[in-house]
């Protein structure tokens, strides 16, 4: 809220924090910003993460010496989501584990068994591991076929007619005749 009444009182743009806070200003300013490219890193790079946190517990799962480590491994996701969270919001996400009271292994794991952030954060494990990453993966997939869809026109008019021996729609690119005239019917 600040941030919004310091906006206002300046004569100068200040720098938005967070890619939704860069949203509500001018969309040409927006589009021409790092923030686009950002938002879109992160959209990508939750898949990623998701195949590697996947991978590294079905591998202490398969272990079963390290199965009950299995149970932590919430820990180091939410450190690396802390750390793409940046990608889209430079106010850092704190951690809110507790440190031990003592030193050592044993009291380390004691003192993460019994912290309440240490089962949300599996929580969260599972369901960004099994339904979240994926709908990143789809809103980006999405967001590239949307820019596919806007350039393909430019890409049917800059490439040479010999290279283009197809009927897109009702566009035949294949030969001499207009580029907008209509297929003949061959029936």
């Amino acid at each position: 809220m600040a941030e919004i009444r310091l906006q206002q009182t300046l004569p100068g743009a200040v720098a938005a924090r967070t890619a939704r806070h860069a949203l509500t200003g001018h969309p040409l300013r927006f589009l021409r910003s790092w923030w686009p490219w950002r938002s879109f890193a992160y959209l990508l790079s939750g898949v990623f993460v998701a195949f590697a946190w996947l991978a590294s517990v079905l591998l202490l799962v398969f272990v079963p010496v390290l199965g009950l480590v299995a149970l932590l491994a919430g820990i180091p996701l939410s450190r690396v989501e802390r750390w793409r969270l940046r990608l889209v919001d430079r106010t850092p996400a704190l951690s809110t584990h507790h440190r031990p009271a003592r030193p050592g292994v044993w009291a380390w794991l004691s003192t993460r068994f019994r912290e309440a952030s240490t089962w949300k954060e599996l929580g969260y494990a599972l369901l960004f591991s099994f339904g979240l990453a994926w709908v990143d993966l789809s809103v980006a997939l999405l967001v590239l076929c949307v820019l596919y869809l806007l350039a393909f026109p430019l890409v049917v008019f800059t490439i040479p007619d010999e290279y283009l021996p197809i009927e897109v729609l009702w566009l035949d690119v294949s030969g001499p005749r207009s580029r907008c005239s209509p297929p003949s019917p061959d029936w």
